[in-house]
């Protein structure tokens, strides 16, 4: 069972604390992070790209001039493709790009990517998180002194002045312990949590279940 050192806000070590071996001490694979990171991507998409192909752009329905005699290339519709204002070759059209993947293996992809931060020594464990009032400069200042750098802070519950305090701060990101995904996780190169999202962690579902036969 890995552990880890257990910080106060002000960063100095108060102890440790031990991580569930399933979820911190999961052995995945890399495929299974490109699937959960793939089909998050896919699922982002909004596929509403929309152009007019010749048939539905206005205009049209009649010879823009007689067949010969005038010395311009011969036309039958002011529609075409290479008419300014007609229509598009093959144009894109509103798509779902929606992809599935089975709660398994997104679950896998979740446990991978957190072992891989205690792994990495880039997960730093706080007993409690909370400020009296949203202050930006203070929130900076608990960053540096837990060597954070554009950290994806999780939290047991939601604190409005910790969210407001981290706004202004570039690249750093916030999440319910419940909302935890793989490719959030992937994009800060560090993570804060508090110690009660270990705890929900355990409970908010049946880990052997969940990642059996991945």
């Amino acid at each position: 069972m890995p552990s880890v050192d257990l910080y106060n806000i002000e960063g100095e070590v108060i102890g440790k604390v031990s991580l569930p071996d399933e979820i911190f001490g999961y052995k995945g694979s890399k495929s299974v992070v490109y699937e959960a990171v793939k089909a998050h991507l896919l699922n982002c998409r909004q596929g509403t790209v929309k152009a007019k192909s010749r048939g539905e752009v206005s205009g049209g329905g009649r010879k823009p001039f007689k067949q010969k005699g005038t010395g311009n290339a011969r036309a039958g519709s002011n529609r075409s493709p290479v008419w300014r204002g007609g229509g598009v070759v093959f144009p894109p059209k509103p798509r779902l790009f929606e992809a599935k993947i089975p709660i398994k293996v997104r679950r896998a992809a979740l446990y991978t990517v957190l072992s891989d931060k205690v792994k990495e020594g880039s997960l730093r464990v706080v007993d409690s998180l909370s400020l009296d009032s949203p202050k930006t400069s203070r929130m900076a200042q608990i960053f540096k002194k837990l060597k954070l750098n554009k950290p994806l802070v999780v939290l047991g519950s939601k604190d409005e002045n910790v969210i407001l305090s981290m706004r202004n701060i570039a690249g750093t990101g916030y999440l319910r312990f419940e909302n935890l995904y793989a490719y959030e996780i992937l994009k800060h190169p560090t993570m804060l949590i508090t110690k009660d999202v270990i705890d929900g962690l355990r409970r908010e579902e049946n880990v052997d279940e969940v990642i059996a036969n991945v």
